[in-house]
């Protein structure tokens, strides 16, 4: 336990912390976060960004990413010893967009521990995944993790499936000239195995690449494991929260042996995230795709 005061912060905690924390995953762009150390206080703040962006899907995905940066956050401090208590979007607006306030000293569980280190070794899997499926029960127990108010972690299962697909498929046809866009619904729906012939297309996506058609992009979602963060409003907010949420259960899934990524691009489209909630009927908004699996 590194010893704090009152007074303030010492290097070697500024530096173990910052260092944490800038190992969340920003999900679109570099870190749209920094930490601001005040007397007995951390405070996550907004990056240099416009205003503008903020209603639209990137300014969503920069909230996002600054929850996950709150949840390692938490863990970095737990880590160091301590004890907190934490406001999200403390001042309705301001540029802090949590606030956490140290009161006291409590040695890190075992859990919180497993989750730190699991800090250090996640990242955005990419990959095929193996053949094994995640047992029903152990997402279920990851899923739990996340434990943020107003908020869910769904599995999506059968007939879901088809209406993700459907959607999918929708927004690769609307984004074809966007190539980062595509290159990433590739790689998120690469198949369990693959040919060395399937290689350099799904590689190096272009605007002729040939992407799968919907009943081979709703059968390789059905042999992984896809979760979907929603929230009960759309607020500022809530964004964070469901970057909490995503954070805390991509560690819990590491810290139990699988690998993940997300996927948000398609939810830029408003059709897109509406007809989420339409299909799936949901209560609430989607904030982003998430699949798990074992590394191949």
């Amino acid at each position: 336990m590194t010893q704090h005061t009152r007074r303030g912060w010492t290097m070697a905690q500024r530096r173990e912390v910052t260092d944490a924390v800038n190992r969340s995953p920003a999900v679109s762009g570099p870190l749209p976060w920094r930490l601001r150390f005040v007397d007995g206080a951390v405070e996550v703040v907004r990056g240099d960004w416009d205003d503008e962006s903020s209603g639209n899907g990137l300014g969503r995905d920069r909230l996002v990413s600054c929850g996950a940066a709150v949840a390692t956050l938490e863990l970095a401090l737990r880590r160091e010893g301590l004890r907190f208590s934490m406001q999200l979007d403390p001042d309705h607006g301001s540029e802090v967009l949590a606030r956490v306030e140290i009161n006291g000293e409590l040695p890190a569980s075992a859990g919180e521990r497993e989750l730190y280190a699991a800090i250090y070794l996640r990242h955005s899997h990419r990959q095929p995944f193996s053949p094994l499926p995640v047992d029903h029960d152990l997402c279920e127990r990851i899923i739990a993790r996340h434990g943020v108010t107003d908020t869910q972690v769904l599995r999506i299962a059968e007939p879901a499936l088809g209406a993700i697909a459907r959607l999918l498929t929708y927004a690769a046809g609307a984004v074809r000239s966007d190539t980062a866009y595509q290159r990433d619904l590739a790689a998120w729906t690469m198949p369990a195995v693959r040919s060395e012939l399937d290689t350099l297309p799904w590689a190096l996506v272009r605007t002729t690449t040939h992407l799968p058609d919907q009943p081979t992009l709703e059968q390789r979602l059905r042999e992984q494991t896809t979760l979907l963060v929603i929230t009960e409003d759309d607020a500022r907010v809530d964004h964070l929260r469901a970057g909490i949420a995503m954070q805390r259960v991509w560690l819990a899934a590491v810290a139990n042996g699988l690998a993940a990524s997300v996927h948000t691009q398609s939810l830029y489209l408003p059709e897109v995230r509406a007809g989420l909630v339409e299909q799936l009927g949901l209560a609430g908004y989607p904030h982003l795709l998430m699949r798990l699996g074992y590394p191949a």
